[in-house]
């Protein structure tokens, strides 16, 4: 368990788009093994870009808390293998061109930057949720 302590879950901390902030806690000997996620606490903060070295893997847990919220999310150029889903390890790798999370939904996606690397766009597409759900926001977040 990470503390309730600064600056680890310091709720009022805010790192700036493009900055850096390292986190240190220690993991217990006995700790349950499995996909854990951080929830970085910035609400309503998506796309942006992904830089990547050529090769590079970079692992992300993804999340959509709502009740009515519906994300697919996308990243340009970049290889995608959905490697768990709702907390279960998927023995066999999914390779989505985007990853579908409905309500309350978790996935851990492992994103494979191409031979060349560089930046690559992370967008959301669009999803039709109906005329009752809560409608997805526009806006430029950190970096992925």
């Amino acid at each position: 368990m990470v503390p309730p302590a600064a600056p680890v879950d310091d709720v009022f901390s805010d790192v700036g788009a493009g900055a850096d902030c390292v986190y240190r806690w220690q993991v217990p000997g006995d700790h349950a093994q499995g996909t854990h996620w951080y929830h970085p606490r910035s609400h309503g903060l998506l796309g942006g870009s992904l830089r990547m070295r050529p090769g590079q893997r970079r692992a992300r847990n993804l999340g959509t808390l709502g009740v009515d919220a519906y994300f697919d999310l996308a990243a340009d150029g970049v290889l995608l293998r959905e490697i768990n889903r709702e907390g279960h390890v998927l023995i066999q790798p999914r390779l989505p061109s985007s990853v579908f999370l409905p309500p309350g939904s978790r996935s851990t996606v492992v994103a494979v930057a191409p031979p060349r690397g560089g930046c690559h766009a992370v967008r959301m597409l669009d999803v039709d949720t109906g005329r009752r759900a809560t409608p997805i926001p526009t806006c430029s977040g950190p970096r992925w």
